[in-house]
């Protein structure tokens, strides 16, 4: 499979199908409010970069970088596991990391095994600090109170007053979070439903149908989508093993099934309506 989709000069493994083998890598970020300490573990399978990882002709990168803050750092390793540290206030909500495999000297006749008939042109000679494998792009969230396993959808969806004085509600995807606004007319009445069973008579009707688009834009969007929103949820979704193909089922999962809890609620509504009439 593919890490990525770029135009090399050149064969470089992992992108497109130029080279057989694999090359990818995993993120495991620790965050903290003075140090954000990320852990890269890369797997590799090509005996040829392999052979040049160990005779020291070539070394493991990592490019990280934060669109909000403008920082970037640039770090090599010869070891396929490695830690980066970074100064916490460097970073804040997306954070962006690109692994590769890059060239410590100049190589001559560089002949990679298992390069697609297409584009091999025989040996080639590298230069210090080309790339010869392309992991591709990870990114994780910089937000000490955000955990994929444990957040509830509330940390990026909110609900507020709209500015209009009654009609629809609407919906603004475009921030960091996603606003659902709430007509002032009906403001009131939202909240005396919110307090309901936690909510129960809220998520079904108005969070639900919301999250529900949030998921389905994910599948529209690329992977560069860069509101934190978008991240996050994405974040939640594959960190509970749930299908973003399926947004209904999913938003439905994520919610704690807010129409199951939804039924039950307006049950016990009725059923103490009927007990009053009697």
């Amino acid at each position: 499979m593919a890490n990525s989709n770029k135009t090399y000069p050149y064969p470089v493994l992992g992108n497109n199908d130029d080279v057989e083998g694999l090359f990818e890598y995993t993120v495991s970020p620790e965050i903290d409010q003075d140090e954000v300490v990320i852990v890269v573990d890369f797997s590799l399978r090509h005996p040829t970069l392999k052979q040049l990882l160990e005779d020291g002709a070539t070394v493991f990168c990592v490019n990280v970088s934060c669109k909000k803050t403008l920082y970037k750092q640039s770090s090599q390793s010869s070891d396929g596991k490695f830690t980066i540290k970074v100064k916490a206030y460097h970073l804040r909500d997306r954070v962006d990391l690109v692994g590769y495999i890059v060239a410590a000297k100049d190589i001559d006749a560089y002949d990679p095994g298992g390069v697609h008939m297409d584009i091999d042109f025989g040996p080639l000679d590298i230069e210090n600090g080309d790339i010869l494998a392309d992991g591709g792009k990870s990114w994780f969230i910089v937000d000490k109170y955000f955990d994929p396993l444990k957040s509830p959808v509330s940390s990026f969806i909110k609900i507020i007053v709209s500015g209009n004085d009654d009609g629809a509600y609407s919906v603004d995807f475009d921030g960091g979070v996603i606003k659902i606004r709430v007509p002032k007319a009906q403001y009131e009445d939202f909240g005396y439903a919110n307090k309901h069973k936690d909510g129960a008579l809220v998520h079904a009707p108005i969070v639900l149908p919301v999250l529900i688009e949030a998921i389905m834009r994910l599948n529209f969007e690329s992977d560069d989508f860069e509101q934190s929103w978008a991240v996050k949820l994405r974040m939640m979704i594959e960190s509970k093993n749930l299908d973003i193909e399926l947004p209904f089922v999913t938003a439905q999962e994520l919610l704690g099934l807010p129409i199951k809890r939804d039924m039950s609620a307006i049950k016990t509504l009725i059923s103490r309506g009927d007990d009053n009439n009697e």
